[in-house]
This record gives structure tokens, sequence and C-alpha cells, in this order.
């Protein structure tokens, strides 16, 4: 009898339950037939929405809840179906469906906070968790049919929360039950004798991570923090004082969404794999199979707990820790990983799976940042690999905004050529290929180190030499190195190589900016004056190439030479009338050794050919080859 009285609720679609049958309606007709046969008391007090709800709630328990996603597809969401009858109208409304959904859910919800409270080692708590679940599924697809806006109009601002709630509780009582049937619920943590003493691990770990890089934090920690910061869970210490303490602080709060999901069961798996209740295949099976989380993503979790717990080698909970993070790497895409794991399997000194990830974050470019960046070029520097290093950093520079091109060249080349320092492999850094901005940074590191690093002072000069570049060469030399004859084989053997280098100079670039003088410093600049006196030998120019020249007068011929352009190696010099580079009656700077740069060479020709005529010199343009 109830069987069949099942079988008419089910057959009965929601359209016909406001069609009469003789003086009352099939709900009333159903409603009476399923109280007859014992499947609730009937109240005779009962009002159709009493009479709704009750078979609502009997076919949520007896596995058939889709009945009620069927009446709001069938009845509430459909503007054809009307009744002048109150009563039915209010039946209709997606509103009447929604407050049986909160009454429902607020039972639901208690039995599984009573679960949970009584211990998951508890007799009764499998059964009332596994129940729990199976309604709250079918609840769950009621709250989410009600989510569209446009299914309820005013009332459909509470559909969010209402979702939300019946997944929250839906995320605990699955916890719940699994924890339950793996038989992890009903024991200790077998690797720590007490709560204390995993406490007293947990804070042990804290100050290790703190120590190893300053403001560190371990990854439980960051766990933690991103539950409250990102999905509004409340503060969770770590170790929770149960499992079952755990479950609701996670489930019962915070956001539902699949993100909060995956950060949830981060911190429970943390958890179990910390107190030992599984090992490292179990809970990777068990995940996936309850909870549908692809092994590359549970390997990822454990690899995180695996480098805290090697935090405190000492402890039995460390001992292997290491191996069995760098044994959890091969099983893990490098996108799933947070950067700062690749740092720490570095700093552990397991450069090999800090570079299996690294070549597995293929991120598109516009989610890279320098400290990805960063990270790629530490990691393959420390594995011996520098043409990919290079070609790493070459990319990333490529694919950056232009707007931070140059921010993101000096701290990575600045970065590389720490490393070339510490590794005496500045020889072999200088002669790489260089784009402009990286030559920037690059000449700006060795500048900026020429002073208190002898090495990089010698290579800044040898860079330019290798691009055959000699003035640049021979004014990085006059700022590197104080005057005097070389003090050291090295220096003395560059000194040599930007002799050679100055004595095959075309006569217009030694006539610009070399003078020559072994005996005192070797090869340096033209001193801003021009002398070729004693007094003049002894003084060292600022003046920066590319931007203002010195002028030195050329002997015996009474005139100057201008650069016309930015960068002395691409840019035309002219030699000028004594007239015009001194600078005429009444002109501004009158008398001045240094003239401007000019950008028209079309005035500056006409300027020319008059000062000529008047001057009765004769002016020319000679065009250097670099």
């Amino acid at each position: 009898m109830a069987q069949a009285a099942l079988d008419a609720l089910v057959d009965t679609s929601p359209r016909e339950y406001f069609t009469r049958v003789g003086h009352q309606t099939r709900l009333q007709a159903l409603h009476a037939q399923c109280a007859e046969a014992g499947l609730f008391t009937a109240s005779a007090t009962a009002d159709d929405v009493s009479r709704l709800f009750a078979l609502f709630t009997l076919s949520l328990e007896n596995g058939f809840g889709t009945l009620v996603v069927d009446y709001l597809a069938e009845v509430c969401f459909d503007t054809q179906l009307t009744s002048s009858d109150p009563t039915q109208a209010f039946l209709m409304d997606g509103q009447c469906v929604r407050r049986w959904l909160q009454r429902t859910l607020s039972v639901i919800r208690s039995r599984v906070v009573t679960a949970l409270g009584q211990g998951l080692g508890a007799p009764t708590s499998a059964g009332v968790l596994a129940r729990a679940t199976a309604e709250l599924s079918s609840l769950h697809l009621v709250a989410h049919a009600l989510s569209p806006p446009t299914s309820l109009g005013k009332g459909a601002a509470a559909a969010d929360s209402d979702e939300t709630e019946v997944a929250r509780a839906l995320q605990a009582a699955r916890a719940g039950a699994w924890v339950v049937t793996q038989g992890w619920g009903a024991r200790a943590p077998p690797r720590f004798a007490s709560e204390a003493e995993w406490r007293s691990v947990a804070a042990r770990r804290r100050a290790a991570a703190a120590a190893a890089t300053p403001g560190g934090t371990a990854f439980f920690a960051d766990a933690c923090a991103g539950l409250a910061g990102l999905h509004a869970c409340p503060a969770i210490s770590y170790p929770a004082p149960s499992l079952e303490r755990l479950i609701q602080s996670l489930f019962l709060a915070g956001a539902s969404g699949s993100a909060a999901l995956h950060a949830k069961l981060m911190l429970l798996a943390f958890h179990l794999a910390d107190g030992g209740w599984c090992g490292r295949r179990e809970l990777l099976d068990q995940l996936w199979l309850t909870w549908h989380v692809q092994r590359d993503v549970g390997s990822a979790w454990l690899l995180q707990h695996f480098l805290d717990a090697s935090l405190v080698p000492e402890h039995p909970s460390g001992v292997s820790a290491l191996e069995e993070a760098v044994a959890c790497a091969g099983d893990v895409s490098g996108t799933q990983l947070p950067l700062k794991a690749l740092r720490v399997l570095l700093e552990r000194g397991r450069p090999e799976a800090a570079l299996l990830l690294a070549r597995q974050r293929c991120l598109p470019a516009q989610t890279r940042d320098l400290e990805e960046a960063s990270a790629a070029l530490s990691i393959c520097l420390a594995s011996g690999l520098l043409a990919e290093a290079v070609l790493r950093m070459k990319q990333h520079l490529r694919e950056v905004e232009e707007a931070q091109r140059a921010q993101h060249a000096d701290a990575l080349l600045g970065q590389l050529f720490e490393w070339g320092a510490a590794a005496q492999q500045l020889h072999a850094l200088i002669r790489l290929p260089f784009t402009v901005v990286e030559e920037e940074a690059a000449l700006a590191w060795l500048s900026a180190q020429a002073g208190s690093h002898p090495p990089a002072a010698a290579m800044w000069a040898l860079y330019y030499l290798e691009r055959g570049r000699t003035p640049e060469a021979l004014f990085a030399y006059a700022h590197a190195f104080p005057p005097g004859p070389p003090t050291s084989e090295p220096q003395a053997q560059l000194v040599a190589l930007l002799e050679r280098a100055a004595r095959d100079l075309p006569t217009v670039y030694a006539s610009l900016v070399v003078r020559v003088d072994p005996g005192a410093r070797g090869p340096s600049l033209r001193p801003l004056s021009g002398g070729d006196d004693e007094q003049g030998a002894g003084e060292r120019t600022d003046v920066a190439l590319g931007f203002a020249l010195p002028t030195p007068a050329l002997p015996g011929a009474g005139r100057r030479l201008l650069a016309t352009g930015p960068r002395l190696r691409d840019c035309p010099l002219v030699c000028l009338p004594e007239r015009v580079a001194r600078g005429g009656e009444g002109e501004e700077g009158a008398g001045e050794d240094r003239l401007p740069v000019w950008p028209d060479l079309t005035q500056l020709s006409a300027k020319l050919v008059g000062a000529g005529k008047e001057g009765g010199g004769r002016a020319t343009m000679r065009i250097p080859v670099s």
C-alpha cells in the first residue's frame, strides 16, 4: 500500500495537482492516499500549503527529491499557469517552494551538526551523515533551480544565500561521511602522542619557515590565511582539536564555490596526511573517488605539506618528508603549485625537482610577472643551465608590457650578473647578445659595481671591446680605474688591449675622444679642456658619451669637431671653422668649448656654408666608418 502511494506520487505530474477529482483537488487526494498508507500522519487542520510541503518532504526522504525541481519547472516557472484563488496562487509561486527549502534545510543541517558534535566514532554518525548527504544533494538541485533571477522577481536576491547554505551543509555532510567511511574518525592521530605534541611541532615549523626566509610562512599557515581572506572562513587553528571540529569550521562557514571547496579540502588533506591517518597514495585515491580531485592537484597539496614537515626533520613526521615532496613533484602540474613551493625546493637543495616544475609552468604572457621570471632564472642558474636561463629571461622581456620592460630588465639582468660575479662567469655574460634595453641594464650593473668589484670594472671595458666600441671602452676604463699605472696583471692586460684598440681608431675618433698616455694611466678620454700639457693630462673628464661631448682643438688647424647625433658610434662628425666653433660676435655662448648637438643636419649645413663664406674658411662634413 505504501509503495502504491509512492508510485502514484511519482507518476503524477505537478501540473495536475490543481485539477479537481470529484470534490477535491489532485493534491489533496495524493496527500490523503499517502497518509492512509502510513507514510506520514495527516492533520485534520492541514491546509494545501502544508499538504504540498508534506509531499515534498516525502519525496526527498524517499530518494526522488527531483520531484520538487519538476514542480518548479512545470508550475512556478510557467507564466501561463495562474489562478484567482489566493491559496493556489501562492502554491504556484516560487516563494512557496523557497519557504519549504529553508525549513527543510534547517532540519537537516541540525542533524549534521549533531552528528559531528557526537563524534565521528559514534555508531549512528555514519547513517545520519550518509542520509543527510543524499537529501542535501537533492535539496541543492532545488536551491540551484531557484537561483535564476528571472524566475522569482523580487525574491531572487535571497537565492544565492539559500544555495550557499545548502552547499555548506552538503559539503560538511560529505566530508564527515567520507572520514567515517574510511575509519579515520574513530581513532586519534597515529603520528602524535597528543594534541599538545602536534601543536608544538606546528609551532616549530612556523618558526623554521620564518627563520629560513625573512617574513616566511609555512604552507599550512598560508592555507589558513587564504581561507580567511579569500573565502570568508572564520579563523582556523592548525592543527584542529579534532577532525569533527575541523570539518565544522571548514565546511559550515565561508564560501562554497569550487575554488573555496578545493581550498578547504587542501587543508583537510594537510590534516589527514600530517596526523598519519593515511598514506600518500591512499589519500590521493580517496580524494579522486570521493571528491573527484585530480591526482596532479592532490599531489600538489601533499607536496606543500611535505615541505612543511621537512622543516622539523628530527621529528618522525619530517624524517623522509623532503624525499616524499620530491616524489610528489613527478605527479604534479607546475601550474597547480604556488611559486613559493619552487623556491623552497631550490632552497632545500633540490634544484632538479624545482626545474621539473618550472618547465611545466607554461603560463600565458599576461599572467607572468617579475617574481615568476626571477624564480625561473634562479632555478635554471642553480641547475647549471645558463643558456636556458638567458632564453627564459629574453622571452619574458619580449612578452612583458613595454612600460615595464626597463624595470624588469634592470631586475633580471642584475640578478643574472650577481650570479655571474659569484660564479666567476662575468666573462661569459658579457659575450651574450643583448637588446638595447638589456644592454642598458647590464651596463648599469657593471658601472655600479665597478668601484667595489674589480672584475666588474674590467668587464665593463671589455664589454665594449668585444663589440668594437673602443671610445666607450676607454670611457669605461677612465671611470672604473683610478689614475696611475696598472696595479695588477689583469689590469695591465686590459690596458694593453685598450692601447692596441686606440691605435686602430680612425683619426676622427682619435681626435675627438682618445688620448694615449701609457706612462701615466693608459688610454683615456681627452680632457674637456682639450689641453695637451702636463696639467691637462692629469685631469679626468666626467662627460658621458651620447649626451654632450668635449670639443678638443685639432692640432694646427684652429678647428673643432662637433657630434651631431646622440651616440658616438652612429653620428656624423662635423669639422667647423674657428669662428663658428667659438661663436660669433653677439651670439649666446660665445667662447665656450662645448657645442650643442644639432638635431637638424639641414639647418646645420646651411649655417656651416654661411660661416665658411663669411670667415673665408671651408666647412666640411666627415662621416667616420665605425
